[in-house]
Formats: C-alpha cells, structure tokens, sequence
C-alpha cells in the first residue's frame, strides 16, 4: 500500500512527481520508481515524503486509513453467494 498511498498523496497535493522531487531532494526517477513499488520505502523515506506535504505523522496515520477505505470502496465485491444443486 506504500506506493500507492504515496502516489495519491501526491496527486492529492497537485504536485507534478518533478515538484515532489524539488520538496524531497529525491529525482523525479526515484520518485516514480517508490510510486510503482520498485524502490523499497522504509520510514526516513516516508518521513521524508509527508514533511514536504506538510503532513504530521498523526495526519499520516489518519491519511492512510482513509485511503485504505476508499481503495476497499473502489474494489469489486465479491459475492458470497453460493449455488445450491
């Protein structure tokens, strides 16, 4: 959920991944590679990420619970129903 979490975050805030990076000090490249999951992010990075947003760690928290209920929003149901013979 990182990646992706980081990423609406982002988007969230309007910033361009070349804007995040001038706030991080991170490249534009790095950045992509940590929105797409193919750079590990460990919690300097995501430290990092939510002071250049402005985001207190408690904001965070909040932030990440309710991303995760709108992903489970998003997701398709699946139906529990089962066919009798």
């Amino acid at each position: 959920m990182q990646a992706t979490f980081i990423k609406w975050l982002r988007q969230e805030h309007g910033l361009t991944r070349k804007e995040m990076a001038g706030r991080t000090g991170y490249s534009a490249s790095y950045i992509e590679k940590v929105e797409q999951g193919y750079a590990r992010i460990h919690a300097g990075i995501e430290r990092k990420f939510m002071q250049a947003l402005g985001i207190s760690e408690q904001q965070a928290l909040i932030l990440k619970l309710r991303y995760a209920d709108l992903k489970q929003a998003a997701a398709p149901q699946s139906s529990t129903a089962h066919l009798s013979l």
